[in-house]
C-alpha cells in the first residue's frame, strides 16, 4: 500500500511539473499577433502545436496587410500554412478558428473566419478552408468561395460537410 501511495505521489508531482503548453514558449515571435488567435491545439499531422495568426504587411497590394497562419512546436516555427491562390486572407481580424474532422480519417482540417471591412459593403466574414494533405494543409479555394455568405464557424462546418459529401459522392447525414 505504501508503494502505491509513493507511486501516486510521483505521478502527481510529474503532472505538476509537466512541459508548458505549446503557446507558452517565450521564443514565439509576438510581432503582429492577432488578439485571441493564438492557442494550443492537437493536430494529428503534427501533434501538440501552437496555432498563430498574425497580420503582416503586403507591399504593393490593394490591402496593406494580410493574415499569415503558422504552427509552432517547442517555440520553433514548424509550418506556415500556404496562402490561397486568391486573396482570401486579406482582412482586419480573425473572428473564429475551428479544427474539425471533415474526413473519414483522424486528421483535422482548419477553418478560419476572417473579418474585414470594406467601404462599399461594410463588415464581412470570409471563411478560409484548409484541408489536410500528406504533410500539412492545402487551402481549398472552391469550398472557401462557396461558403463566403456564412458568418459563423458552425454554419461553415455544416456547409463544408455537405459540399464534401457531394464532391466525394456520399450523402451527408
Amino acid at each position: 500500500m505504501l508503494l502505491w501511495i509513493l507511486q501516486l505521489g510521483l505521478m502527481m508531482s510529474s503532472l505538476a511539473h509537466s512541459a508548458p503548453l505549446q503557446c507558452e514558449y517565450p521564443e514565439i515571435d509576438q510581432t503582429g499577433l492577432i488578439a485571441n488567435a493564438m492557442f494550443n491545439v492537437d493536430l494529428p499531422q503534427f501533434g501538440a502545436v501552437c496555432f498563430v495568426a498574425r497580420k503582416v504587411s503586403s507591399p504593393g497590394q490593394v490591402d496593406p496587410f494580410h493574415i499569415k497562419l503558422e504552427l509552432f512546436q517547442y517555440g520553433e516555427k514548424i509550418y506556415t500554412l500556404p496562402e490561397p491562390e486568391v486573396p482570401l486572407l486579406y482582412g482586419d481580424d480573425v473572428a473564429a478558428v475551428s479544427f474539425p474532422k471533415l474526413g473519414r480519417d483522424e486528421r483535422k482540417s482548419i477553418i478560419i473566419l476572417v473579418r474585414g471591412i470594406t467601404a462599399r459593403a461594410g463588415e464581412y466574414m470570409q471563411p478560409v478552408i484548409y484541408l489536410p494533405e500528406n504533410h500539412g494543409f492545402k487551402p481549398d479555394v472552391d469550398l472557401s468561395l462557396k461558403t463566403e455568405d456564412l458568418d459563423t464557424i458552425a454554419k461553415v462546418v455544416s456547409k463544408v460537410k455537405q459540399l464534401l459529401a457531394r464532391r466525394n459522392g456520399t450523402h451527408h447525414q
